[in-house]
């Protein structure tokens, strides 16, 4: 049985409210939070629960089963590229037959690069329609989920180790507080997460956030801001915050009147191109690119850190991130960070902890938490 999404509390559906006292209410939520901790702690003892994760984009999927106990073990893992499947049931019905022999998991949970509406979603990159209920009967899953790849890096991130994050503001996290994550790639990811007191666990909310439009600050990024309207009509955050953001901020420094270097070489170069030049300091133009790319991604983090009170964390991911970590390590992005043009909401925003995930696997590893979570009856 696969299992609607739904924001509403048991009691919602139910149709009622209780009107218990202060005191029974406490008492029945303590009672909850018990049980839960027992429940979590018999699913990590059992063994033999199986879990299919894939994180699927435009080109590839990218494929695990994992055994999940006490400790988790990887059994096998492949990449497929999308153009070879007419669909996601096909693609996975040959990674379950070798070397799974076929057997089918327990809970399956796929990441998808677009909105999730109803347990569907339409990957018009990929021509496949990703559908749970589809997936679950077509090969006898008992628990699917599909969730918007960003969801899954926040599932993710609650899931990293140390050596997994860069600590770019160096501040003590207060526990069960707020979080956010946001993340340049092919696009640009944003989500929040809240404490959910009977799952002891953050629950992830997606955004479509990258779409909201870009606040410039100072005259240089609005004469961008200006730039990219001329192209589009108008000007999003994923317009600048991108693969191909990078390459806007670029062209942008190499043709604009005001902005341009008289004497310095411009070639037209591509997004990768851009960031090696820019961190090995071969190109002057490439180095000042990378780096008001950064500025932005600082101040978009600190934007996201006030709107929530996030004293759990801000992070930062994304494809983009471990391969920009050594400009990143320099300040660029903290200190636009802390640079919010309000100065009384400096004191507060050095209170928020600020991080940059280098794990380029943490959505698959979210994709694995939130399978996880089905085994417990945990369903968003």
């Amino acid at each position: 049985m696969v299992h609607r999404r739904s924001g509403r509390s048991l009691l919602d559906l139910n149709g009622r409210r209780t009107f218990a006292t202060t005191r029974r209410r406490n008492r029945c939520r303590d009672t909850s939070t018990t049980v839960r901790k027992s429940m979590l702690s018999a699913v990590s003892r059992e063994e033999g629960h199986r879990v299919v994760v894939a994180d699927i984009g435009g080109t590839n999927a990218r494929v695990q089963y994992w055994e999940v106990g006490d400790t988790d073990e990887l059994l096998h893992t492949h990449t497929f590229a999308t153009k070879d499947f007419p669909s996601l049931e096909s693609c996975l019905d040959v990674f379950l037959k070798d070397p799974m022999g076929g057997k089918r998991p327990d809970a399956a949970c796929f990441a998808v690069a677009g909105p999730v509406e109803d347990g569907v979603c339409m990957m018009t990159n990929a021509g496949w329609k990703v559908d749970e209920r589809a997936i679950a009967a077509g090969l006898d899953i008992p628990l699917v989920g599909v969730l918007n790849d960003f969801e899954a890096v926040g599932y993710g991130v609650q899931g990293l180790t140390e050596d997994s994050l860069v600590a770019l503001n160096k501040v003590q996290k207060v526990p069960k507080a707020p979080c956010v994550c946001l993340g340049p790639g092919t696009g640009l990811g944003e989500a929040l997460m809240f404490w959910e007191e009977s799952a002891q666990s953050y629950k992830v909310h997606p955004t479509e956030g990258g779409h909201v439009g870009f606040a410039p600050r100072g005259w240089k990024q609005r004469a961008l801001q200006a730039s990219v309207e001329n192209q589009h009509g108008f000007c999003e955050m994923e317009h600048i915050l991108s693969g191909s953001g990078l390459k806007r901020i670029y062209d942008f420094l190499r043709t604009d009147p005001e902005t341009h270097r008289q004497g310095i070489e411009t070639p037209d170069l591509e997004p990768a191109q851009i960031s090696e030049a820019g961190l090995n300091d071969t190109n002057q133009l490439c180095r000042e690119s990378v780096d008001l790319f950064l500025s932005i991604l600082g101040a978009e983090a600190g934007n996201m850190g006030l709107k929530v009170l996030a004293r759990g964390g801000v992070y930062i991911a994304g494809g983009v991130t471990p391969k920009l970590m050594p400009r990143m390590k320099m300040g660029a992005v903290l200190e636009e960070f802390l640079n919010y043009p309000n100065k009384k909401f400096h004191p507060l925003l050095k209170k928020i902890p600020l991080y940059a995930v280098i794990d380029e696997g943490v959505g698959l590893l979210g994709t694995k938490v939130y399978a996880k979570r089905f085994l417990l009856g945990i369903r968003q």
